[in-house]
Formats: C-alpha cells, sequence, structure tokens
C-alpha cells in the first residue's frame, strides 16, 4: 500500500534525533553513506534538514504490511539521495531506522 502523506510526522522524527548517536541507520545504508565518501555526520544532517516537500511516498514494508515506511527524495551537494524512515519495536520500545542510499542505486 501506498499514499502520498507521510505516515510519521517530520517534526517528531526530528524531535527524536537529538545528535549523530540516535541516527539508527540499517547496516547496508552506513556501507552507502561510506560509499558516497560521507560519514554518519553527514547522514545526521541530512536527516535534520529534510523538508516535508520532499516527501516521495510513504509505504509499508513488503514483509509486514503493518509497517509504514516514508520516503524522501533529497539532495546533499551534488549527490541525489534516498531516505527512507521507519519505526521498528525492540524490547517493546518504538526505535526509528534510517536508510540511506544515493537516488536510482
Amino acid at each position: 500500500m501506498e499514499k502520498l502523506k507521510a505516515h510519521y510526522p517530520l517534526v517528531r522524527v526530528k524531535e527524536r534525533l537529538t545528535c549523530v548517536d540516535d541516527l539508527n541507520l540499517t547496516a547496508s545504508a552506513e556501507r552507502d553513506v561510506r560509499r558516497m565518501g560521507l560519514d554518519k555526520s553527514v547522514a545526521y544532517d541530512v536527516v535534520k534538514a529534510l523538508k516535508p516537500s520532499e516527501l516521495h511516498k510513504s509505504m509499508t514494508s513488503h514483509e509486514n504490511h503493518r509497517i509504514w515506511q516514508d520516503v524522501y527524495h533529497t539532495k546533499y551537494g551534488a549527490i541525489e539521495l534516498y531516505v527512507k524512515i521507519t519505526k521498528v519495536e525492540v524490547e517493546a520500545e518504538d526505535h526509528l531506522v534510517i536508510s540511506f542510499k544515493e537516488w536510482g542505486s
């Protein structure tokens, strides 16, 4: 399922990210960040700078139709980025998880 409205209010996402250590990147996102010559602090700055107008779509996970993922299309310099934000429950606590890769890759 897809929709054009964010499932997770971006203002709330940003409130939860108070420092770089709060940025839970997936393992593949960490690899992609390094492959682009960036680091986690740049990824953090990109997420903190996301604008609601950069929402591409909100979609459910392929594995679980109850888990929503908000997909943003943004830029860092000349690099076009795909940033996906979702929440997962770990030990009864919600955690944001961020996918971060070059758009189109």
